[in-house]
């Protein structure tokens, strides 16, 4: 104990000492603790807004499409106050290569994300197979197209290194 002169004998000393750590250290993790929390809030908030959404083919229905030509029918589609496509028409036969060439901020992603669904015209059709992609799941719109998109890097090297590194690795398994 404390003296009458102030001092401490060393196993007080050693015994505040570890008294101090065992009380500092729990506060300093809860203060750590904090700025993960508000993350984790933000990241729930986000989630809870995204859950918000409508999900955009509560009215499809599988189809199962009998020929596969592309059609825009008057389709007008505009990125909130910016119109890209005004009043567009034109057909894309099944089995034929077609190309959309036009400048930057033409329209060309956009037709192939309005084909694909990702966005809903303001007025028109698309439609995939004479079939309208509002009235198709979009399972069903996705089982039925394929797209390549303008920046694809699947492997950096040829199919051939890759299945012969695939097969050295599985005969290192056994």
């Amino acid at each position: 104990m404390a003296g009458s002169s102030g001092s401490l004998n060393l196993s007080t000393m050693l015994l505040l000492l570890i008294f101090i750590f065992r009380i500092y250290l729990p506060i300093k993790a809860s203060g750590g603790l904090s700025g993960q929390i508000r993350i984790m809030e933000a990241v729930l908030d986000r989630y809870e807004a995204i859950k918000k959404i409508e999900v955009i083919d509560e009215d499809g229905k599988d189809v199962d499409l009998k020929r596969f030509d592309i059609e825009f029918a008057g389709v007008s589609f505009a990125y909130e106050k910016r119109d890209v496509l005004k009043n567009i028409s034109f057909k894309i036969p099944a089995d034929s290569m077609t190309a959309l060439v036009g400048a930057s901020g033409s329209g060309k992603t956009t037709i192939a994300n309005l084909i694909a669904r990702f966005w809903d015209v303001q007025e028109g059709e698309v439609r995939v197979g004479g079939v309208n992609v509002k009235a198709m799941s979009c399972d069903s719109l996705l089982k039925n197209i394929s797209m390549v998109f303008q920046k694809v890097c699947l492997f950096n090297d040829t199919i051939l290194t890759i299945s012969n590194l695939a097969s050295r690795m599985s005969a290192w398994k056994k």
